[in-house]
């Protein structure tokens, strides 16, 4: 017969989880059981006596109102512990997403402004050069300018005096058409190419400045996004463990409670002495369990997104910028040099500094 202290205190024997302590012999329901087996054995086939029904009455009640209800209601608390881990790394995944859409498009708006610096100083190198040509030349046509022959003597006959004037005439009065022309061409030049060359800073800088942001914000978000990602599935697979063990430890404690459920219809509960339906008995036996309430079909966790940093690799001012970005553009040195000065670095960020060498300055008027 089951010990009353058994009987009185099962509830005692629930851990913190939902399950009876034990699993196999030691858990409730397997004890349980085993009282159920030991009746059915010594009683089945003489039956039970009024105190006996009693017993089994209560193993059924036992059963019924507090072993299922609390295997369900674990299974449940279970599930939702699952679901919730499970949804903290969707949470990551659904974060991430909104912030990689906003890091797209910094990243079009950067490509977009890296092709307009591009354009820009392709421009710029037009005018730079048509200013270089138009300026030397003016410079230059200026040193062609000879001094004049030293004029005739005070006393020197009048002839001389108009051959040598008719002379210098025509040496010196075309100059200034010349030089008027000249100089106008280069100012032209150089205030076109002074316009172009403040746009094209003006775009360098933007780009540059914003390219830093959008390195910042890449940076802090693949590393917030990893550390998310990587702890919330690390949460998961460690409690996912303790309950696969748990869920299992359920599973037996369920099969036990059915079987009590199932010898329990096999007593002749109408017929006086209630014995015991042998054949139902080996049907409880031979019958497996449906456990599908208390079984957790495991959520396949997603990959991680793909979180990729290499984009903002090189950054300005670094040697892999100078090389990647403005060597590779058509221009001459001496342009290269004016936009490496003009180069804006990363906050925070070491870059490597590079040293331009000074080379033939355009001459001015």
């Amino acid at each position: 017969m089951p010990s009353l202290s058994l009987m009185k205190n099962a509830s005692a024997l629930k851990n913190r989880h939902g399950v009876y302590y034990g699993n196999g012999p030691d858990s409730m329901g397997r004890l349980l059981l085993s009282e159920m087996e030991g009746l059915v054995k010594k009683k089945g086939k003489l039956g039970l006596n009024p105190e006996e029904k009693h017993t089994v009455y209560e193993i059924e009640d036992l059963i019924n109102m507090d072993i299922l209800p609390t295997i369900f209601a674990a299974h449940r608390e279970s599930l939702d512990e699952l679901q919730e881990l499970y949804d903290m790394i969707i949470t990551c995944q659904t974060e991430v997403s909104t912030e990689l859409e906003i890091i797209q498009d910094m990243q079009d708006w950067s490509i977009k402004h890296e092709e307009s610096h591009k354009e820009c100083r392709l421009t710029e190198y037009v005018w730079w050069t048509l200013y270089k040509k138009e300026c030397t030349e003016y410079t230059v046509y200026k040193r062609t300018i000879k001094e004049p022959e030293a004029p005739p003597h005070a006393k020197a006959p009048t002839d001389d005096w108009i051959d040598w004037l008719k002379e210098n005439d025509a040496y010196y009065c075309p100059l200034y058409e010349v030089i008027k022309e000249q100089w106008e061409e280069c100012t032209e030049a150089r205030q076109n190419w002074t316009k172009v060359h403040e746009e094209c800073t003006e775009t360098q800088t933007e780009w540059e400045q914003h390219f830093c942001t959008m390195r910042t914000k890449v940076l802090e978000v693949c590393k917030s996004y990893n550390e998310c990602y990587d702890s919330a599935v690390t949460r998961y697979n460690e409690r996912a463990a303790a309950l696969k063990i748990l869920m299992q430890e359920r599973i037996d404690e369920f099969t036990s409670a059915t079987k009590v459920e199932c010898i329990w219809e096999a007593w002749e509960w109408s017929e006086d002495p209630c014995v015991i339906n042998e054949t139902l008995v080996e049907t409880c036996y031979e019958s497996e369990p449906n456990v599908t309430n208390i079984t957790v079909i495991w959520p396949e966790i997603p990959e991680p997104l793909p979180c990729d940093i290499d984009f903002v690799d090189p950054y300005p001012c670094e040697q892999g910028w100078y090389e990647a970005k403005y060597n590779t553009l058509d221009i001459s040195q001496e342009m290269l040099g004016h936009i490496r000065d003009n180069c804006h670095a990363c906050v925070n960020t070491t870059s490597e500094i590079i040293e331009t060498t000074v080379v033939e300055e355009i001459p001015t008027a």
